[in-house]
């Protein structure tokens, strides 16, 4: 018991709580992807409709995704300008892996995303 809670530090745990939701956010909006990529609009059904619970499941993640990592930015910005730290050292050390993964993840999921929306409105009969 001594070794986990040795290793399981409070940073540690909101580590890994922040993977967890930046894997589910990926996740989740790859499949909408993937279905949206896949969907082939007939007239009885148009449009391509997911659940309610689904939408909001898939705006709390990111919410919480974006939120965070900015959180997670910013901290580590003060943090760096705290110790002294100017210029583009600054910026090195704000990025931390996880903040960089949060920011690559949130943007290549937009990024397909929005090529998927615009790919599915160029191909519609």
């Amino acid at each position: 018991m001594n070794r986990l809670t040795t290793w399981l530090t409070l940073d540690r745990l909101r580590q890994l709580l922040a993977g967890v939701f930046l894997v589910l956010f990926a996740v989740v909006w790859i499949w909408i992807a993937v279905k949206l990529l896949s969907f082939n609009p007939t007239p009885a059904q148009p449009k391509l409709v997911l659940s309610g619970a689904f939408v909001t499941i898939s705006g709390v993640l990111t919410g919480t995704v974006a939120a965070a990592t900015a959180t997670a930015l910013g901290i580590n910005v003060v943090n760096a300008q705290q110790a002294g730290v100017t210029g583009g050292t600054l910026a090195k050390n704000a990025l931390s892996p996880l903040v960089a993964a949060g920011v690559i993840t949130y943007a290549g999921v937009g990024v397909v995303g929005w090529l998927g929306g615009a790919y599915v409105a160029v191909t519609q009969p």
